[in-house]
């Protein structure tokens, strides 16, 4: 019983090695996201498979290669998808680890920024305080 316990804590041990980084929580959010989109948006791969083989091939393709393509990737994306979700508090194999699938998320679902969520509020910013070249001042406003 006491071989059984010793087993079982080196194997934690060794899951859980990379647990102290200080990315580990961006990985681990990841991680799950990735699972929670894959698993929710599987069923957008059918379509999205129709869409990017008619788009290459014409109808026909779409409607045959597409088709086909779509319903044996869909479960694929069900299992990477509950894998990421049963296994986030796991740490990553590796740096740059994209999961199972690839894209790594469906190419229709929204993909997270990797600059993070501040990143587009900055750029849109930064948009609006650039300079008006004379004479474009919006009316009402003091240049």
């Amino acid at each position: 019983m006491r071989g059984w316990f010793i087993t079982a804590l080196a194997v934690s041990a060794a899951l859980f090695r990379g647990a102290a980084s200080a990315a580990y929580p961006d990985n681990v959010t990841l991680k799950f996201d990735r699972g929670l989109s894959n698993l929710l948006g599987c069923w957008l791969e059918p379509p999205y498979q129709i869409y990017a083989a008619a788009k290459e091939g014409g109808v026909a393709a779409g409607a045959t290669l597409g088709l086909g393509k779509g319903i044996l990737l869909l479960p694929c994306r069900v299992v990477s998808g509950a894998l990421d979700i049963v296994t986030f508090p796991v740490p990553c194999p590796g740096k740059g680890w994209g999961g199972l699938m690839e894209p790594q998320y469906n190419p229709w679902v929204e993909q997270p920024d990797p600059a993070g969520p501040g990143a587009a509020a900055a750029e849109g910013r930064a948009i609006l305080e650039e300079p008006r070249p004379p004479g474009t001042e919006l009316p009402g406003r003091a240049p």
